[in-house]
């Protein structure tokens, strides 16, 4: 909030000579007294001028921010300051890398599991990403938008679609620590091959949409993109074909029932992880989609 106040008043200040001139200019023209309405006139020119200034250097102004205002180590989402809310493009960049963040956080904690025994992610970790969960769930929900700015409600929705998914993957991580579930059987093989391409796919993702690269998404990640609803796919109907061999299988070899719905409660839980990893990668470059045509049609905006 200092920071944004200090650059407004700057500008404000090299701009002033500049301002009363127009200003006392229109009310001659509209034959307007001084007072009142001239100090309104002054305040919407104002105004007008600093968001077409502004608005366009919103992203970098936000990782300004971070830079000199560092969230702490084990606080995940500290970026997002109630004072970022009175510039609303500012407040979505700044809750963007923060679920990029938190997705980053739980794919690589995940990827880590699965090459351990036992599978678990260290439970503090959870507890962090509740938490900055929790936090940019009520700062998205908080975020003022005009009516007719259709680009950030829609980086708004994708957002909170995003930050849907990723509390759902983290349960799904809990239950991994609490169910103790053993992946290291052969059955699973194929259904954790698809995971680990996955999480692979992802990495690159994130990056690509991250801020520091290009100004345009790269095709790329369209392509990543693809590659990663092909193994949702995959990995939807082998697991589909899993769940009805091992059903079918039970009542000619008189498999023990409790056993059976323990492995196709694995596989319908290897299922919805990979759902819920593939839908959190779709809705953070949706978003940052958005970003990026916003930002490439703000300088445009005239005075």
């Amino acid at each position: 909030n200092i920071l944004f106040n200090l650059a407004t008043g700057i500008i404000a200040i090299l701009l002033l000579p500049g301002f009363l001139a127009v200003t006392h200019f229109l009310s001659q023209k509209i034959e307007v007294s001084p007072g009142t309405i001239s100090l309104v006139l002054f305040h919407t020119l104002f105004i007008s001028l600093g968001a077409a200034l502004f608005l366009p250097f919103a992203n970098q102004f936000a990782r300004l921010v971070e830079r000199f205002v560092p969230a702490p180590a084990d606080d995940i989402a500290g970026n997002l300051d109630d004072s970022l809310l009175q510039v609303p493009e500012v407040a979505l960049e700044a809750s963007q890398r923060a679920l990029e963040r938190i997705a980053t956080i739980l794919f690589n904690s995940y990827h880590q599991a699965l090459d351990q025994t036992p599978h678990t992610v260290p439970g503090k970790l959870l507890q962090q990403t509740q938490e900055a969960l929790d936090h940019a769930y009520a700062f998205i929900s908080r975020i003022p938008l005009e009516s007719d700015d259709t680009l950030l409600a829609q980086q708004r929705i994708a957002q909170l679609h995003a930050t849907d998914h990723l509390i759902r993957l983290r349960q799904r991580l809990l239950e991994l620590n609490q169910l103790a579930i053993d992946l290291n059987t052969p059955q699973y093989a194929t259904a954790l091959a698809h995971h680990q391409r996955l999480l692979a796919l992802a990495g690159p993702l994130l990056l690509l949409a991250a801020p520091e690269g290009p100004n345009t998404i790269s095709p790329d990640s369209d392509t990543i993109m693809a590659d990663m609803n092909e193994e949702a796919e995959a990995l939807q109907a082998q697991a589909k074909h899993m769940r009805q061999t091992l059903l079918q299988g039970s009542s000619h070899h008189h498999t023990a029932v409790a056993e059976v719905l323990k492995t196709t409660d694995t596989v319908r839980w290897l299922d919805r992880t990979g759902h819920h990893i593939v839908r959190i990668c779709h809705y953070l470059h949706q978003a940052r989609r958005f970003i990026q045509s916003k930002s490439s049609k703000s300088p445009a905006v005239n005075p």
